[in-house]
């Protein structure tokens, strides 16, 4: 038997406390038992643009923000492979590369980085209470989590358009797409779809392997097709809803860990004050120098 002690982790901020112990702690022989209701999020902002982080999303962010729920947060705290608490792991900023390789955002597999870099950047680590209810949450401070499946993302898309495409001359009413569309993204991957309807791609500057729309006012010209067209609800899933070339819509992250999504994307203020009792981890690294992390 090992000598490990068990500590019960139920607050936001006991879970913020319990990451710095980690990255101190010589080993993981303390396991952390995090809540259920407790997820956690690595968000950055650009320190010469703003003093703090605004969105829970952050920099990466305009419509939602992207959680883990109390498994990944334990795996964080206390996974000697993985985690933040293991020997080799003495300072934040190697925390910081295990949570964004936990988070997926680094793959050290297929060598692929999408951190942003350090400065001007700010990493953070958010832990907050959440409710899946896979619904849209409100802006009272409480956080209702969807799980980003394809069936999900399409019964929450049309709430989406009046902050992504409505202009003060045009607005985008709200639509559920038609079943024949959920059907065909249900069963289609992205370069089969591509393939079909390549006509469409070509017309919103998308490729086979990059589906982002930088132009809203494509959508506005389409905007009959939203719900009736399967290539045009799959660019602007991907376009505003982070469901890229690569997203499944099976609601797990490429680390294998379970994601869930917030839309829209919370401002920390209420998330602070109200009831999610949200708490911040910064991730100081030293200052002066850029920090990237080994991919």
């Amino acid at each position: 038997a090992t000598n490990e002690t068990v500590e019960h982790l139920s607050e936001p901020a006991e879970v913020t406390a319990a990451l710095r112990r980690a990255i101190a702690a010589d080993g993981c022989s303390t396991r952390f038992a995090v809540a259920d209701g407790l997820f956690g999020t690595a968000a950055a902002y650009n320190r010469s643009a703003q003093a703090s982080l605004d969105t829970l999303g952050g920099a990466a962010s305009g419509t939602l923000a992207w959680l883990s729920d109390a498994t990944t947060l334990s795996s964080v705290l206390n996974d000697e492979t993985l985690g933040c608490c293991a020997r080799e792991v003495t300072t934040m900023g190697q925390c910081l590369c295990r949570v964004l390789n936990l988070a997926g955002i680094i793959d050290t597999e297929e060598h692929v980085s999408d951190m942003r870099p350090v400065p001007p950047y700010q990493y953070v680590y958010v832990t907050a209470f959440a409710n899946v209810t896979n619904d849209t949450t409100s802006g009272g401070g409480d956080l209702q989590l969807i799980v980003p499946t394809w069936e999900n993302l399409l019964s929450v898309m049309g709430e989406t358009f009046a902050r992504t495409l409505d202009t003060p001359e045009e607005r985008v009413p709200p639509c559920v797409p038609a079943a024949e569309v959920r059907r065909e993204l249900l069963s289609t991957t992205y370069a089969a779809l591509y393939a079909k309807y390549q006509a469409t791609f070509d017309e919103f500057n998308t490729t086979a392997t990059a589906c982002e729309v930088s132009d809203p006012a494509i959508f506005l010209a389409h905007k009959g097709e939203l719900c009736t067209h399967a290539a045009v609800a799959r660019l602007y899933l991907c376009s505003f809803l982070d469901a890229n070339v690569l997203f499944e819509g099976d609601g797990w992250t490429s680390g294998d860990t379970r994601e869930y999504i917030s839309i829209p994307d919370p401002p920390m203020p209420a998330l602070l004050s109200g009831p999610a009792r949200a708490s911040i981890l910064t991730f100081d690294v030293p200052e002066g120098e850029p920090f990237s992390c080994p991919v």
